[in-house]
């Protein structure tokens, strides 16, 4: 098994490739050497067939897709062709980026790779990070960490320009995506009940204010999205952070250096790769809502990262039982070189499995071991792993209160069947809020996205966080003694709609949790300071 550790790694999650998979060998190079931001680089233009890029720079050095490598009778539908002084990804047989990192291309302004990080900022603006990216112009400058130059110059198409906005089809359940998009030029004053079913980012260019809802603000929204919800904030504020308790992740790979959770992530691995894999956004998504600083339910536990992806097969970034399998045995491998009062105490995996898919033998056995090693393994399957636990989730309006219980109903995707009455509550069983929730984006370190539905993989890293702090306030409590809690504390709230009266719930109560675990203690364990906590 080939493993790749990068936690202290600098990483390039810059669109659809890695610049360090660009060689530095020598080829002639055009004469044309100017760069137009989302255009050219040289004589290689944005749209440009393949045939057209080979004519003007010969045959390539590599042709590559993740860790594939391909010759150009065997081409696939996108993949990356470097030419040592310049990088060219192509998607159905069309150039979508540019890279280069020669100092022999320049702007008409004078900028190349060498220049300093301050005269990027005074010809396109301010920006912070170690990649200044200015979507709406198609150009992004990579930053040397040290000597703060220009190592590297990304052209690809700048953030496309909406001509109209979408109507919302609540018949489809299709959230709206307006991520990446420039709708500067749109009124969208009468369009609050489309602009509520939206998903977008720091990268979405809004109208002004006069020509937006009074109803709708993007930032506030953006805001409040962070927010955990369900009172947990209120106990960071007391001192319950999940401090020195360690969760591990097995999801998609990650943007290591996103300052929601670069400073708690401990150790970082992708497994049966070579090759540095382009971070995605679900892995930043999970990382986040566990330990993220802003967004994050335990936001100083310490993250383990794994991810147990395979390449090449139907669909080349899903995992398979088999790897899920062996993303487990490697946490457990790691465990153990973990002093006994430091060890992980919880794996979130945002995915699911059945009795009938192929490898649950191999799933089954590596969760069994997790948890003899006392680990609660929080999946979307999870009654599957722990007897007697499950979980549904949570919807909400983007702009109401995360931390009021009233502002929930069930999730965006599973409201119809709520309503015909399909769910019946059971024992073990509580609701975890997933939709209107913004999270670490993969699209840069302090980027972010808003995300108005959702699926139930946000679930199993907002648990973890729970019991992470949990597990800060008594660290002996066992994943069914939690379970049981969280249930029991949970609370049920009743809905209204046509007519219809039904309850839901319990929703976990983080705050009647914590008080309830604390209140069962007899004394505080040496080495934990003693959180104050009110009586239940």
């Amino acid at each position: 098994m080939k493993r790749v550790t990068v936690a202290i790694l600098a990483l390039v999650g810059i669109l659809l490739t890695s610049s360090h998979l660009v060689r530095r060998a020598s080829q002639q190079v055009p004469s044309n050497r100017t760069i137009v931001p989302g255009v050219r680089v040289g004589d290689i233009t944005l749209g440009m067939s393949k045939d057209d890029v080979l004519g003007r720079l010969g045959k390539p050095q590599l042709i590559y897709y993740l860790r594939e490598r391909y010759t150009l009778d065997n081409l696939p539908e996108k993949y990356g062709m470097e030419f040592g002084h310049m990088s060219v990804f192509i998607i159905d047989d069309a150039v979508r980026r540019i890279d280069t990192q020669s100092p022999s291309y320049t702007f008409t302004n004078g900028l190349r790779v060498g220049a300093s990080e301050d005269k990027v900022k005074q010809a396109f603006g301010s920006k912070r990070g170690d990649y200044l990216a200015y979507e709406d112009k198609g150009v992004i400058f990579a930053i040397h960490e040290k000597d703060r130059t220009v190592t590297e110059i990304h052209i690809f198409p700048p953030t496309k320009e909406m001509k109209t906005l979408p109507k919302y089809d609540p018949d489809s359940g299709e959230i709206l995506d307006l991520r990446g998009c420039d709708l500067s030029k749109l009124d969208l004053r009468h369009s609050a009940e489309d602009l509520i079913y939206t998903e977008f980012d720091s990268r979405t260019v809004w109208p002004a204010s006069d020509k937006m809802p009074s109803s709708f603000d993007p930032q506030r929204i953006m805001e409040l999205g962070k927010n955990p919800g369900l009172g947990v904030r209120s106990l960071h504020k007391e001192g319950i952070t999940g401090r020195g308790v360690r969760i591990a992740i097995l999801d998609q790979p990650l943007l290591i250096d996103h300052q929601e959770y670069a400073d708690r992530l401990q150790l970082y691995e992708e497994i049966h790769t070579q090759y540095r894999q382009e971070p995605a956004s679900h892995g930043c998504m999970a990382a986040s809502i566990a330990v993220g600083k802003t967004v994050g339910v335990a936001p100083e536990a310490e993250l383990f990262f794994v991810a147990p992806y395979k390449f090449g097969g139907e669909e080349d970034d899903t995992p398979t039982l088999l790897y899920l399998a062996q993303g487990i045995h490697r946490i457990l491998e790691i465990n153990e070189q973990l002093p006994q009062d430091g060890k992980i105490r919880v794996i979130s995996i945002s995915n699911g499995w059945t009795q009938s898919d192929e490898g649950y033998d191999l799933i089954t056995e590596a969760v069994q071991k997790a948890r003899a090693a006392g680990m609660l393994v929080v999946c979307t399957a999870v009654e599957l792993v722990h007897d007697g636990c499950d979980y549904d989730v949570l919807g909400r309006s983007p702009l109401v209160d995360p931390d009021i219980f009233e502002s929930y109903e069930p999730a965006l995707f599973a409201a119809e069947s709520f309503w015909a009455g399909q769910y019946s509550p059971s024992e073990g069983n509580f609701f975890v809020p997933i939709d209107s929730r913004t999270t670490a984006s993969d699209e840069g370190i302090d980027e972010y996205v808003f995300d108005r539905g959702g699926g139930s993989s946000k679930a199993p890293p907002y648990i973890a966080g729970v019991y992470a702090l949990a597990v800060q306030v008594d660290p002996d409590i066992t994943p069914e003694r939690f379970w049981a809690l969280a249930a029991r504390t949970g609370r049920t709230i009743e809905l209204k709609r046509k007519g219809k009266r039904r309850p839901l719930g319990p929703i976990i109560d983080p705050v009647r949790l914590i008080r309830q675990v604390s209140g069962g203690l007899k004394r505080q364990p040496k080495g934990r300071s003693q959180n104050s906590l009110p009586p239940t």
